[in-house]
């Protein structure tokens, strides 16, 4: 790992656009407007690293005509505050311009010029997510029905996973031809399944083995002793196009693990029964079994909880004690950072982007008030005490609101706290 990705508390700022209406979280919540204002958010936090959703739906909205000025701008802004950007290449969703999105074969070529022609542009960029959450938004897309294109097959899924996987190692490889000293930050969920009966073994190993295939893809791992294999081939992955990942591995230099309450679930009779997951095992458990598997230095990229500044405060509290027992377990130099997300409340989220109204999501280290303004809070104070150093043991627990006490009362007994009422009768 290189010298200088040593510990560090980040930020994220959350840009996705939903491709059956062309809505993007960014403009949606002002951001555009507030360029100069949110990243003195950043620098009044003390961070200097963040992550942030490189917008190539709007620099190529036609098919190889691309406009940098507006990220021209953003660039400038990074290194005017001293900023260090880790550049989230495709953060959920392609544009909506292609048909049928990850099911297009079209990505496999362009999704790679677009990032080439964004390393060459801004050397300076050195850190790259090259697919935010590949097995979650693959996952909505093509078995949940939830996102674009709105399928349910396992077919659609393999299909998806292998353009998407083809697209991600060819930017990876221009990235490294462009940029030899970049750094790759692979992110993705950090999710357990857990069988509640016999109906639902088999479920439950099945997704506790997909939840590293995007990754041992990339890493050219999944040959035919790989346990989803057979289960690849059959849902149409041909053997000579899962040859090609074996024979062009990429090195990944950090795997992200993004957690939130709802990645650990329990199966009933093959299928979810229990999300947030009513016996959750904690992150730094969860966080095991993806460096027992890949062998990667982690970072905790995503965390948030919806609700109240003091739901907030708690979360944070109980993410970083986890995050400071991984550390405990791991090797020297295996866990590397911490980043609660987002910077400022979203739009959105609460429906995960599909109703036709999106109100203010409650979720982020600054509060939005009705017309957008970004609001510091207490959340805020003891996000800068970590940044600065301080520990997660100064921070305040405060009691949970009822409706998310009773969302998370599996992760109660691992905060063994002396709490303190809520204050707050409003979201922020």
């Amino acid at each position: 790992m290189h010298a200088d990705h040593a510990a560090v508390v980040g930020i994220g700022i959350e840009g996705t656009v939903a491709p059956h209406c062309s809505r993007d979280t960014l403009e949606v919540t002002g951001h555009y407007e507030r360029l100069e204002a949110d990243f003195k958010l950043i620098t009044s936090l003390g961070v200097k690293q963040f992550r942030y959703p490189i917008p190539w739906h709007r620099i190529e909205r036609e098919r190889g005509r691309r406009d940098w000025k507006e990220m021209d701008l953003i660039m400038e802004y990074v290194g005017a505050f001293g900023l260090s950007i880790i550049a989230d290449t495709l953060h959920h969703n392609p544009p909506p311009r292609f048909e049928n999105a990850f099911l297009n074969p079209a990505l496999i070529e362009e999704y790679p010029d677009f990032v080439e022609e964004f390393a060459l542009r801004y050397p300076e960029v050195k850190i790259y997510v090259p697919f935010n959450e590949p097995t979650a938004t693959l996952d909505f897309c093509a078995c949940r029905k939830w996102w674009y294109p709105y399928l349910s097959c396992e077919q659609s899924y393999v299909t998806m996973l292998k353009n998407a996987a083809r697209a991600t190692s060819e930017a990876i490889q221009r990235i490294r031809a462009v940029v030899p000293d970049s750094f790759i930050l692979h992110i993705d969920t950090a999710e357990h399944h857990k069988a509640l009966d016999r109906d639902s073994v088999t479920r439950a190993h099945f997704l506790n083995e997909r939840r590293f295939v995007f990754d041992e893809l990339l890493m050219g791992r999944v040959d035919e002793t790989h346990s989803l294999y057979s289960y690849l081939v059959l849902q149409g992955f041909d053997r000579a196009e899962l040859d090609w990942f074996s024979n062009h591995p990429v090195a990944i230099d950090a795997r992200g693990l993004n957690y939130y309450k709802l990645n650990e679930e329990e199966l009933q009779g093959g299928v979810t029964k229990n999300a947030p997951s009513l016996n959750p095992r904690g992150f730094a458990s969860v966080a095991l079994d993806y460096y027992e598997r890949l062998g990667l230095p982690l970072r905790l990229t995503e965390t948030n909880i919806q609700g109240f500044i003091e739901d907030r405060i708690s979360w944070l509290k109980y993410m970083r004690s986890q995050y400071e027992m991984l550390g405990s377990i791991l090797p020297a130099g295996f866990l590397y950072g911490f980043d609660w997300y987002p910077l400022f409340d979203c739009k959105g989220w609460f429906s995960l982007l599909q109703a036709d109204e999106w109100p203010w999501d409650p979720q982020g280290i600054f509060w939005c008030d009705e017309y957008g303004e970004r609001r510091s809070s207490e959340l805020s104070h003891w996000y800068s005490h970590l940044v600065q150093g301080g520990s997660w043991e100064d921070i305040t627990p405060y009691r949970f609101q009822p409706r998310i006490e009773e969302e998370v009362q599996g992760f109660l007994r691992q905060m063994q706290w002396e709490w303190q009422e809520t204050r707050t009768t409003i979201l922020p």
